[in-house]
């Protein structure tokens, strides 16, 4: 497996190195923020001094995870701060420059090795590390962390095993992905023998919606459309329509994505999200046929076979315009090659 090859190559800074700094990807999800939290605690526990930073504040249903607030918020201009003396930096669930945002800007002033821990599909145009530990085929992130921390001789506490469940759970969606395996859920079952209780946090991530959400959701819901014989599902949200609600929309991105995905025609779901500044942030989910990883790559973006994204300049009708044609040309590769429904139209 290639990241064991890879381990060989970050056990030793580990081991030598004193101090570190840990980055995840522009708007954390779940797993970005546990492996970075689980990493951050395990170097924690060797006694190196450790840093975690991303370049924008974690969402709000995330921070049970970190109580103590261990992470903290680069500011654009301020410096190399920590990165200056780190004998490591290590970057977790992205591989891609433009992905960890303003934190890229010292990315030519660091010169200690950069290292990702990531479980996406790699693309050397994209990336900056020194290293790339990747394995494309784990569920989330979590399981090249946890793998490490054994290497590495650690113990898997409470903390560190919230984190890592935190990352799995969310990633999966909810141990349910096709990319789920016999081996994640013995790691998972671990998890909770350290002290892990699985209906605390689904009651963090999925019973504490605020009352902005259910009006972002209704809303949302008003804007839904249907193509192709309602296998793929649209929802277009501008930023008036974020504000007006008072929703965060990190927070609500997942709960509208996955009500949407659970219509039993739907094949592909779409949320269209107009930022302040006026660029689209395209959410692609897919229920496990098609895949759209290749759509949000033409785009700019990245992801999952089924779960992937972008952010991109250009007006909401523009982007869905774009976006249906690309859409279409997935559906067509995926229908030429099964024999499951030959009568959809296009």
């Amino acid at each position: 497996m290639w990241a064991d090859i890879m381990f060989k190559k970050i056990i030793p800074i580990i081991e030598k190195g004193r101090r570190f700094v840990i980055t995840g990807h522009e708007h954390a999800d779940g797993d970005a923020l546990g492996s970075q939290l689980a990493l951050y605690y395990l170097l924690a526990q060797m006694g190196k001094t450790v840093h975690a930073i991303n370049c924008d504040p974690p969402q709000k249903k995330f921070l049970f995870v970190d109580p103590q607030r261990v992470v903290k918020v680069h500011t654009p201009g301020s410096g190399l701060g920590p990165f200056a003396s780190c004998d490591a930096w290590f970057i977790v669930d992205t591989s891609a420059l433009l992905r960890i945002g303003s934190l890229g800007e010292v990315v030519p002033q660091v010169t200690c090795p950069k290292v990702v821990i990531d479980h996406h599909t790699f693309n050397p145009e994209e990336s900056f590390a020194d290293i790339n530990c990747i394995d494309d085929k784990a569920v989330a992130t979590a399981i090249l962390v946890y793998k490490l921390g054994r290497r590495l001789g650690c113990r898997i506490d409470k903390r560190i095993a919230l984190a890592l469940y935190l990352s799995i759970y969310t990633d999966s969606g909810g141990f349910v992905y096709t990319k789920m395996t016999p081996e994640a859920h013995r790691i998972v079952a671990e998890l909770m023998e350290a002290g892990v209780v699985p209906y605390e946090v689904f009651d963090s991530l999925y019973q504490t919606h605020p009352a902005a959400e259910a009006k972002l959701f209704g809303r949302a819901l008003n804007s839904l459309r249907f193509e192709h014989n309602e296998r793929i599902a649209y929802m277009t949200l501008s930023s008036r329509v974020y504000s007006s609600a008072g929703a965060d929309p990190e927070g609500s991105e997942n709960y509208l994505l996955n009500y949407v995905r659970a219509i039993k025609t739907v094949e592909v779901v779409v949320l269209l999200r107009q930022l302040p500044d006026g660029q689209v942030k395209v959410s692609l989910r897919s229920k496990g046929r098609v895949r759209i990883d290749g759509v949000a790559r033409d785009l700019g973006g990245g992801g999952h076979w089924y779960a992937a994204g972008a952010t991109i300049p250009g007006s909401l009708s523009r982007v869905r315009e774009k976006l249906k044609a690309l859409i279409s040309r997935e559906l067509r590769a995926h229908y030429s090659r099964s024999s499951q429904d030959t009568s959809i139209q296009l």
